[in-house]
């Protein structure tokens, strides 16, 4: 927590556009107040917040590829189960929750998904929530947080003249809710 919030503090001080966080930790007690700190700082940086994609988080131990496909039922983050630092997203705005979709309809079975706290999924249509990196298939919201930064930095670069454009939507196509 110590060095994501020193690393936090460097992009504000360098005025980053943008922070791909591809990691978290799961709590229920109380919340990193460091942590905290230094994500309300990108929020308050200038001229504009430092968006921060986060990891929406995943099932911990082994993941039986097998499984992959099968609809999530028990991941559902909430009060009770909250992972940081994505589920600050619904009180600190420049932080977007990110994890992968198995279909429109579907979030992937070893990572958590919400209504209340993931903002975007990513849809894995080719090979069943994993991601094809240099010939290996691999799965879990932090594989997914860097596509959807890459989007977005894409979309940030291509709209220079547009303070703080709303790259969220304008790189989603589709819109759709998971219960």
């Amino acid at each position: 927590s110590f060095t994501v919030s020193c690393a936090l503090s460097y992009a504000v001080q360098n005025r980053a556009t943008l922070v791909n966080a591809s990691l978290g930790y799961y709590s229920k007690r109380d919340v990193d107040s460091v942590l905290r700190k230094y994500l309300l700082l990108c929020q308050q940086a200038t001229p504009v917040p430092v968006k921060v994609l986060a990891a929406a988080g995943n099932l911990h131990g082994p993941h039986n590829s097998s499984e992959l496909c099968r609809t999530p039922a028990t991941l559902q983050l909430n009060s009770s189960m909250l992972f940081y630092p994505a589920c600050f997203n619904p009180t600190i705005p420049n932080i977007i929750a990110v994890n992968t979709l198995k279909d429109l309809s579907n979030g992937c079975f070893y990572q958590n998904y919400s209504n209340q706290f993931v903002d975007v999924g990513v849809l894995s249509k080719v090979n069943c929530c994993r991601f094809n990196v240099l010939g290996t298939g691999y799965e879990g919201s932090s594989f997914a947080t860097p596509i959807v930064s890459g989007l977005m930095m894409g979309c940030i670069l291509n709209n220079a003249g547009i303070v703080n454009p709303n790259c969220l939507d304008l790189i989603s196509n589709t819109a759709t809710s998971l219960q």
